[in-house]
């Protein structure tokens, strides 16, 4: 294992750019989580959005495995010169159904399997935003994922498995007039009757007072690419992890993380115009999994290809040896191919410095572990096989959403 030295650099450096020129593969550093909870929330957010009161006092109550993430206004733009303040969580965003009041809207998306999420957006008022969004975690159904794309679910081309260039906007996204977002013109009864299936999402991570690099290039490629879709909603988001790998990214419904993007390469992603071969060096990992899986699951992704969204994973395991440079991986799945399992040996191969965007090298505080490949095996079963481990984590069935 070999480190990148730090005694060399006097000059000031930004992070993305150095850690692109190191060749660092940013393969294992996707965040892991099964729920998102995105509050639309005019910029500029403070370093750390726990920091917005109305954040800080739905954290206290989020249960493991979820995040929360400031976005902005998909139809407001986004500019340097935006001085608004995020002290508390103004926007005119929508109007709920409790008297007319302004809302805030607020999108859940939730895993359905290993490899899709489903979506859900809503408008809560604003004076009762964290109730709601913990009574939302509570008690979310299961979504019809088809009819939140607004597509064929058995076409294969593109985020939405839809058919090229672009994605059919969704109910109360553009397809009916007088529906605004997130409210339905016939609702039914009960908690639920404000939501909308979400549509395909892209987030892009452009939180200046987090990360330069975030701030600088994140939002420029926010600015060329948000309306680059039809039907895809592209919004900026706050931190997200991997600053260094700027600018970073999210897609949904498939739950992907991405590093290193320009708009080439996100147009690759959302048409599936590139295979996951040609997109190695961008993929930071499946949410699924932890940072060692992420590396195994690299592998079945370039593999299968795009195909491999169509497969589930049904189990993983992970165990790291003492020294934590050492780990094997097990891998369970089921899908159009089969059912099958893989091992495989994932090792660090270097520590690399974590740069303070525009300060000198040596002035890093931490390193990370970059991650690769030693081998992999992999085996047909006969049927489902699931991984018989206290470690080992498994998957719900397609088309139940996570408890």
């Amino acid at each position: 294992m070999t480190s990148v030295g730090t005694e060399s650099s006097a000059l000031s450096v930004r992070c993305s750019e150095w850690t692109w020129e190191q060749g660092v593969d940013p393969i294992g550093s996707a965040l892991v989580c099964d729920t998102f909870v995105l509050v639309e929330t005019p910029p500029p957010w403070p370093r750390d959005v726990g920091d917005i009161p109305t954040f800080a006092d739905v954290m206290r109550g989020l249960p493991p495995g979820v995040r929360l993430l400031a976005v902005a206004p998909a139809d407001e733009p986004v500019t340097a010169a935006d001085s608004r303040t995020a002290a508390t969580v103004e926007t005119d965003a929508g109007t709920d159904r409790d008297g007319g009041r302004p809302g805030v809207r607020v999108t859940l998306w939730r895993r359905r399997n290993s490899n899709g999420f489903q979506g859900s957006d809503h408008v809560v008022p604003r004076d009762r935003l964290t109730e709601r969004i913990l009574g939302l975690l509570d008690r979310a159904p299961s979504l019809d994922l088809g009819r939140g794309l607004g597509v064929d679910p058995n076409r294969g081309r593109g985020l939405d498995r839809g058919r090229d260039p672009g994605v059919r906007p969704g109910p109360g996204h553009g397809s009916e007039p007088g529906a605004g977002p997130g409210l339905d013109p016939d609702p039914g009864p009960g908690e639920w009757a404000s939501a909308r299936p979400a549509p395909v999402e892209v987030l892009l991570c452009g939180h200046g007072q987090r990360d330069r690099c975030c701030g600088r290039i994140g939002t420029r490629l926010h600015l060329d690419v948000a309306s680059a879709w039809p039907g895809v909603r592209v919004r900026r988001c706050s931190h997200t992890g991997g600053h260094r790998f700027a600018p970073t990214g999210f897609t949904f419904p498939d739950g992907r993380a991405w590093g290193f993007l320009d708009a080439p390469t996100l147009d690759g992603i959302v048409r599936r115009a590139n295979t996951p071969a040609e997109l190695r060096g961008r993929y930071r990992g499946s949410t699924a999994l932890d940072q060692w899986g992420q590396v195994a699951e690299r592998e079945l992704f370039e593999r299968f290809g795009w195909g491999w969204l169509d497969h589930e994973l049904t189990a993983s395991r992970t165990e790291v040896v003492a020294d934590g440079r050492l780990a094997t991986v097990e891998l369970a799945w089921q899908g159009p191919t089969g059912a099958a399992t893989a091992t495989a040996s994932v090792a660090v191969v270097r520590n690399v410095p974590v740069p303070l965007c525009g300060e000198a090298l040596d002035h890093a505080e931490k390193t990370s572990p970059e991650l690769s490949l030693r081998s992999i095996e992999m085996r047909r079963t006969r049927g489902t096989q699931g991984i018989s481990s206290a470690s080992a984590r498994s998957f719900p069935p397609a088309g139940n959403s996570a408890p």
